[in-house]
């Protein structure tokens, strides 16, 4: 994969992955405690901008606050519960992403299609949307700033409270 590998912290995560991948690589306590407590995964500030990541990828949990995901594919990716604060997804493919529970306080959409994205229960707080696609997305009781999304796409899109709204959709 293009620059996959551009840190320590990415090298840990590519570790993690393969044992996550391959039961028998992370059959020793030691190896185990790499992956974080309960097999999250923790990597803080990596970089995989550009990187394709989708489907079958569970971050379930994990730490990847500050991370940079700018123009990444991540659809179908599994990111419930996990830490993004202050992460990066710039112009990046977020469609059918599951990020309900999520903290993305002051993450960075400008840009991404979240398009059919799962995002209930998610902390937008602080987060920029500025033209990001929310076509098909559920925001049930996310927590949001006022007016965080006047310049982002919603169309068939649940909001906070259960109500869709269809104010872009072009009919």
């Amino acid at each position: 994969m293009k620059n996959l590998i551009k840190s320590p912290s990415s090298l840990a995560l590519v570790f993690a992955l393969a044992m996550l991948a391959t039961p028998s690589l992370a059959s020793d306590a030691d190896d185990m405690a790499k992956l974080g407590k309960e097999g999250n995964l923790v990597c803080g500030d990596c970089d995989f901008s550009g990187e394709d990541l989708r489907s079958n990828t569970n971050f379930f949990k994990a730490d990847l606050h500050g991370v940079d995901f700018t123009g990444s594919n991540l659809s179908g990716m599994n990111l419930r519960g996990a830490n993004l604060k202050g992460a990066d997804f710039t112009e990046a493919n977020l469609t059918n992403t599951i990020l309900t529970q999520a903290d993305l306080t002051n993450a960075d959409f400008h840009d991404a299609d979240l398009t059919g994205a799962s995002l209930g229960g998610a902390d937008l707080t602080g987060a920029e949307v500025d033209r990001a696609n929310f076509t098909d997305a559920n925001l049930t009781k996310a927590i949001l700033d006022e007016d965080s999304f006047d310049y982002a796409t919603v169309c068939r899109t649940t909001i906070p409270d259960g109500r869709v709204t269809n104010r872009d959709c072009d009919d």
